[in-house]
């Protein structure tokens, strides 16, 4: 039993960016805490573990809210729309997936990739010249395990 005398848990005692992500998770501040997930990946030589720690810390930020907190963000300037789309296809025999991609660039996209991280390609796709303004990539007969995990549909 701890006195009135002031003991306190010394859980986020470091000042580190991962520290920061979690302090700022916890306090309701999802948006603050992806920024400094992001930041604490930028870190060189950061271990496997600590790697897997903020992949399963951004499944939980993310999980908060929908991920809402993600589309305050605004695009970079040679981007200037993106949409992506996952559609349910049923059949009688079977359900799948369809993924659809498409955006605008004022710059122009020579080639995009999509990936589910950290390493797994999920789609890809090469631009000709007239395409890389307007672009748009459809990818059909996805599988819930194409995406390592059952994709979640309560958002």
């Amino acid at each position: 039993m701890l006195g009135a005398g002031g003991a306190q848990a010394a859980w986020f005692d470091g000042n580190d960016a991962l520290t920061s992500a979690h302090q700022r998770l916890l306090n309701g501040h999802t948006a603050a805490s992806i920024e400094a997930m992001i930041e604490a990946w930028q870190q060189p030589n950061l271990s496997a573990a600590k790697q897997d720690h903020l992949a399963q810390l951004l499944a939980l930020a993310i999980t908060e809210d929908c991920g809402r907190s993600l589309s305050q963000k605004t695009l970079p300037d040679w981007l200037s729309n993106i949409s992506v789309r996952r559609e349910t296809i049923q059949t009688t025999s079977r359900v799948y997936y369809r993924l659809q991609i498409s955006g605008e660039s004022p710059a122009g996209v020579n080639a995009l990739t999509l990936k589910q991280w950290p390493d797994q390609t999920v789609m890809r796709g090469e631009f000709s010249p007239a395409q890389q303004h307007r672009w748009r990539l459809v990818k059909d007969g996805l599988s819930d395990s194409d995406f390592g995990r059952p994709l979640s549909t309560d958002c």
